[in-house]
């Protein structure tokens, strides 16, 4: 699938109520409120409920405590050679398959990660449900089936009720999107809308 250096994917957690932390992993949320509001001139943005979204989008270092949990010989395409060839991207892989391994590169690692595609995406929201480390990538907030980095049900996914973290709504990323940026304080920006969020729902 085509993998986007200018998609802002978002998730939600489900009745979370301080930061998301287990493992290696640890997501700061902050609370956006006016549940019940209008959308923007771009049709999104209505949100029936309050909610906390990610203070940061998820970082190269973060990306990289999956990647070394879950892709030592990357059947599912977890990696994209893009983060580590491009100067925007922020990971590097070492080694051969069955024994690889990845590292942020120098001063990337609270860098927001590059390069992850939407089924990436969802991998690593079933791998936050099932509890990180050898949690697993293909159940959990989204069924996902076939083995491979396209799923054969791919026109079909969607998420499963009640799931701890799901996959953003549009509605809530649009809401949440000038909230997190003024709560990134000092961290600079790349000046490129990023690719893993995260916010938790309040329901």
């Amino acid at each position: 699938m085509y993998r986007s250096i200018t998609t802002l994917l978002s998730f939600c957690a489900i009745s979370l109520l301080a930061p998301f932390s287990a493992l290696g992993v640890t997501i700061n949320t902050v609370p956006v409120g006016s549940a019940g509001n209008a959308n923007d001139t771009t049709g999104f943005g209505s949100v029936a409920y309050g909610y906390r979204i990610g203070t940061y989008e998820v970082t190269n270092s973060q990306y990289v405590e999956f990647l070394n949990t879950k892709a030592k010989s990357d059947p599912l395409g977890l990696y994209n050679t893009n983060m580590g060839s491009d100067a925007r991207g922020g990971i590097t892989q070492s080694g051969v398959s069955g024994s690889f391994t990845y590292a942020a590169k120098t001063d990337m690692g609270n860098k927001p990660v590059n390069y992850v595609s939407w089924y990436d995406s969802i991998r690593f929201t079933n791998w936050l449900n099932n509890g990180q480390g050898t949690g697993d990538t293909e159940g959990g907030a989204y069924t996902i089936l076939g083995g491979t980095p396209t799923p054969s049900n791919a026109a079909t996914i969607t998420r499963t009720a009640r799931s701890y973290l799901v996959f953003d709504q549009r509605e809530r990323m649009v809401q949440g999107s000038l909230l997190r940026s003024a709560h990134r304080g000092a961290r600079r920006s790349t000046g490129r809308r990023q690719l893993l969020a995260v916010s938790h729902v309040e329901r």
